[in-house]
This record gives structure tokens, sequence and C-alpha cells, in this order.
């Protein structure tokens, strides 16, 4: 748009010089009417005067004898130049009378200028069609420039919107990932309380299978009726069974909560990112508004410009590093 301005207003210019070309062509036109006029009035004159040159070469061609006696005295070598000078004269005013009596020369002029006052017209009336077009681009162009603006503010908008909808989407990942850190440590709880549970019990069990099995081998009948029969320390190998089961699947929830807690941090990380990222381009958009300098921006009360106060960086909690080994660590 700005390259099609320029190229407009640059034929504006020629045709504006063409312009003044044609009024220097026709002022010269009129000087040449004038000059024609004023032609016209000195051929006249000259024929007048050529009419009393011949009359005085007619008498100065006369013998002079009769001058003599008419003038009681003359020279002849004055009277030799005279005639020349005389005949100068009449040959030049004889020029000037065919150029002037010329009707084709009037004609040529009558044509020339009615070229040019047409000239002058058709450049006239492109003139002005320059002059609306580039009232049109003008137009054009302020209300491209009011869109931009427009868009750069509903953009500003947009970006603050979306800012606040990030963090209260950080909030709420942050009271999630609280949440599910006390369960975590809740699941190790049990996990240590189960593991102590089974320090305390594994000696007599380990003696007690020990025992039953002894009883299992032996020969008398009467020791596998005992060992067949239930007896506490089953019971206990059975819960212990159990227990260790329920070991097993509280350990693989401790490992699933520590891989998505792991998933979590990683994509609160990532809108920490996104987070920076926009309060760059939200600072960015406010320096771009006042012209996009920083100068140009309004001074506060310490004289200084823009936005000077320091950016708010929200705190991101670190990793769970080797969380999952310590609880793979545990369980063994």
């Amino acid at each position: 748009m700005a390259g099609t301005a320029l190229h407009l207003q640059e034929q504006l210019a020629q045709i504006r010089a063409e312009k003044k070309r044609l009024q220097v062509a026709e002022a010269v036109r009129a000087d040449a009417e004038g000059h024609a006029q004023q032609l016209d009035d000195e051929s006249l004159h000259l024929h007048r005067t050529l009419d009393k040159l011949n009359a005085q070469i007619a008498r100065l061609q006369e013998p002079p004898q009769p001058a003599v006696r008419k003038y009681g005295w003359a020279n002849p070598a004055d009277v030799e130049r005279n005639i020349i000078m005389l005949r100068k004269r009449n040959a030049a005013l004889s020029r000037i009378l065919d150029k002037c009596s010329d009707p084709g020369a009037r004609m040529r002029e009558e044509e020339e200028l009615r070229r040019l006052q047409g000239e002058v017209h058709a450049t006239e009336r492109r003139l002005e069609l320059r002059d609306k077009e580039l009232r049109q681009l003008n137009r054009q162009a302020g209300r491209l420039l009011r869109q931009r603006e427009e868009a750069a503010w509903h953009k500003r908008d947009a970006q603050v919107g979306l800012d606040e909808v990030e963090a209260r989407h950080i909030e709420r990942l942050g009271a999630v990932e609280v949440a599910q850190r006390e369960r975590y440590e809740l699941a190790m709880r049990k996990v240590e309380e189960l593991q102590e549970d089974r320090r305390c019990w594994l000696q007599p069990l380990v003696h007690a299978a020990q025992l039953l099995r002894t009883r299992r081998d032996a020969p008398y009948e009467h020791l596998r009726q005992i060992a067949d029969e239930p007896s506490p320390a089953l019971a206990l190998i059975d819960s212990m069974r159990r227990m260790t089961a329920n070991n097993k699947e509280w350990l693989e929830q401790s490992e699933k909560a520590t891989r998505a807690e792991t998933a979590m941090l990683q994509k609160l990380e990532r809108l920490h990112t996104r987070l920076v990222q926009s309060e760059e381009i939200q600072s960015e958009i406010q320096n771009g508004c006042y012209g996009f300098s920083p100068s140009a921006a309004p001074a506060d009360e310490n004289g200084l410009h823009g936005d000077s106060s320091p950016k708010k960086t929200r705190k991101v909690p670190p990793l769970a590093v080797g969380r999952t080994a310590a609880v793979r660590a545990v369980a063994a």
C-alpha cells in the first residue's frame, strides 16, 4: 500500500510538472500571438515605409542633373551609400513581410495552440483522478492503521485473560500436587509400618514354618495330623502372605503416584515457561502501544519511562528426585 501511494505521488509530481510545462507553452503561445499581432502592425507600417522608400529610391535614381539643379549640390558617394543601405533595409523588410503574410504559419500556430489546450485539459483530468485516488489511499491507510491498533489492543486483552487462566490453572495444579504429596507420604508411612510389622513377625513365622515342615516330614502319623490341623502359626503365615500382597499393591500405587506427580510437575514447569513467555509478550505489547519505543511511554513519578517494577516470578517446586528409587529400596 505504501509503495502504491509513493508511485501515485511520483506520477502526480510528473503530471504537475507537465501541467507547468504546458502552462509555460500556453504563455509562450500567447506571447507568440501578441508578437504575431505586433508583426501584423509592423508589416502594415513596413508596407507604408516600403512605399516611401521606393519613392525615395525612385527619386534618388533619377539623373543627378535635376537634383543638382534642385538642391544646388550633391555628393555621389553619399548617394551610393544611401542607396545600398536602403536596398538592404528593403530586402529585410520584404522577408519580414513575407513571413508575416504567410497564411500557413498562422494555421500551424492555431493548430499547435489547440493541441496544447487539449493536452492541458487531459492533464487536468488525470491530475483530478490522481488526487481522488490519493485521497482514497489515505483513507484506506488510516482505516488499516486503526484496525491494526484495535487488533493490538484486543490481542493484549486476550493475552491478559490467558495469563489469568494459566495462573488459576497453575494454582489448581499446585493444590493437586500438595494433595498427591500428602497421599504419597501417607502411603509411605503405611509401607514403613507394614515393613516394621513384617520384621517383628518374620523370625517367629520362619521358626514356625520350619517346625511345621519338620512335622509334615515326620514319620509319625500324629505329627502329620498336627501339621494338617489349623493352627495360629498357619493363620499368621496366611496373614503375612496377604500383607505381602497388600504391600506389593501399595508399592505399585506408590509408583503410579510418583509417575503422576512427575508428569504433573513437568506440566507445571511447561505452564510456568508459557507464563514467563506471555509476560514478556505482554511487556513488548505494552511498550509497542507507545510507538514501539520505551522512551515514548509516559514517565512515572520517579521520572522513569515504562514499567520499571521488577517482574514477579512464580516459584515452581522442584521435582521429587529419587523418590521412586527410595520406595523400591524400602520395599526391598
